[in-house]
């Protein structure tokens, strides 16, 4: 989305280098399409943009659907009707799933299509036009992304009790305790999920140092590839 805010760490691409590996192994890049699912603040968004950056120094060409366009709620109205129909309207069914079904299908057959795209600075809801035609790769981020149609399923294993200060840094939502109710229910709906990835990403932290490990859910062809400590990728 335009004004998203990047929080770019070397652990991100530490990350995007090992799914990139993953996907490699596995058969190549050929109209493959990768999901990234992770509770707010986690990541995901910066994952996304580092994969595309090394499948252009590839030579692959790569686009990314981010899912927070896809809600069925403007940026303006959202809150408003959450807080009307209750803490319960929260989840994955607020996602527009059957549009990212048919982009996923147009990015599949190379086909044109209109992309919905918000504009965080105004959250005007514009259309972006475009072509899946010699795309070689789609990655799709957001809370939810374990639901798509994806061939390599990314499950980020974190909370967001664990990344408070990127929610703060980023600015994206103003954080008042309904926000909070939302960030729960939002958590309970993510972790439910959980199952339906076919890699977790699991960090681990050493002092100031911060690795992690992605571990096969069991349905990938690599059991676990350890990543490399941020401070240490050679």
């Amino acid at each position: 989305m335009i004004g998203d805010v990047l929080m770019l760490q070397p652990l991100h691409d530490d990350i995007a280098r090992k799914i990139f590996k993953i996907v490699k192994r596995s058969g190549g890049f050929a109209k493959k399409v990768i999901s990234v699912a992770g509770e707010s603040g986690t990541g995901k968004s910066e994952i996304a943009h580092n994969i595309r950056i090394l499948c252009k120094l590839q030579g692959l060409k790569a686009k990314i659907l981010h899912l927070d366009n896809y809600y069925n709620t403007s940026p303006d109205d959202r809150t408003r009707v959450r807080m009307e129909k209750g803490i319960d309207f929260v989840g994955d069914h607020e996602i527009l799933w059957r549009d990212v079904s048919a982009h996923i299908r147009a990015f599949r057959q190379n086909r044109g299509v209109e992309l919905p795209f918000i504009d965080l600075y105004t959250n005007h809801e514009d259309t972006l036009k475009t072509t899946f035609e010699g795309i070689d790769v789609l990655v799709i981020e957001g809370l939810y992304a374990t639901k798509a149609n994806a061939d390599f399923r990314f499950f980020i294993d974190k909370t967001y009790h664990d990344t408070k200060f990127e929610q703060l840094a980023r600015k994206k939502e103003k954080q008042t305790r309904f926000r909070q109710k939302v960030l729960e229910k939002e958590h309970i709906v993510v972790q439910g999920h959980r199952e339906k990835a076919d890699y977790f990403i699991k960090f681990t932290a050493s002092g100031s140092r911060q690795s992690c490990r992605i571990i096969s859910n069991g349905r990938g062809k690599e059991s676990a590839i350890r990543l490399l400590p941020a401070s240490g990728r050679k």
